[in-house]
């Protein structure tokens, strides 16, 4: 089964434990919007199943430039998110506001290429190389799982027709890191060790996102 399949799956569990339903009640459960989010762009599918349980399911997607720099190294890079979520939502108060349990699939990563200084050089762990020998240094930062947990809060508007949507959450998105270079000195035991203590730095750097912060905000359309 591919992972938009198995996320539909989930979604769907609120529809199978409500399948006596008449279609007319299916409908009017539905609700359709389009969003802005910390996990790119997209829309969302929202079942509300009764008063107390509901469940969604979103696609966002977003690419940006994003320059960062170590101690030593500048680099330039390319952030792409592309991924697919489903949540279960709690209503404690049987209105809007929700509390979501749920999981995001897909890709959050970030590709970056490495510059030499001024005078052309590159400084790793103190020592010095020409940006001849290095030649180009390839960085990497993705998720270790593909499919990460999520946990938070919102609100969504009950009343039928046009409405507002807002959430907040934190997604537990676990990362890892790579780094080579493609010049002669490359293979250079030395060389080798200098590089990783800079994938060590960047490793470090990509550490604040193993707590993703989440925020949508958005427009649905009720039925």
């Amino acid at each position: 089964m591919t992972k938009p399949a198995k996320l539909l799956s989930i979604a769907a569990l609120p529809l199978l434990c409500c399948a006596n339903l008449s279609h007319a009640a299916l409908i009017e459960g539905l609700s359709i919007g389009v969003e802005g989010s910390t996990l790119g762009i997209g829309g969302s599918i929202n079942f509300q199943a009764n008063d107390f349980l509901s469940a969604d399911l979103a696609y966002h997607r977003y690419s940006t430039g994003q320059d960062s720099s170590t101690e030593d190294t500048k680099y330039k890079g390319d952030i792409e998110l592309d991924n697919f979520s489903a949540k279960f939502n709690l209503h404690p108060f049987a209105g809007g506001f929700h509390v979501a349990l749920g999981a995001v699939m897909g890709d959050i990563n970030v590709t970056a290429v490495g510059s030499s200084n001024a005078q052309g050089e590159f400084k790793f762990n103190d020592h010095t190389y020409t940006a001849a020998d290095v030649g180009k240094v390839h960085g990497k930062v993705d998720l270790k799982e593909s499919i990460s947990p999520y946990l938070g809060i919102g609100y969504r508007s009950q009343y039928q027709g046009l409405g507002f949507l807002i959430d907040l959450g934190v997604l537990s998105a676990k990362t890892k890191t790579s780094l080579r270079a493609d010049g002669p000195i490359a293979e250079n035991e030395t060389f080798q060790t200098d590089l990783a203590k800079e994938r060590k730095s960047l490793e470090d750097d990509a550490a604040d996102f193993d707590w993703y912060p989440v925020v949508s905000i958005g427009l649905h359309y009720r039925f």
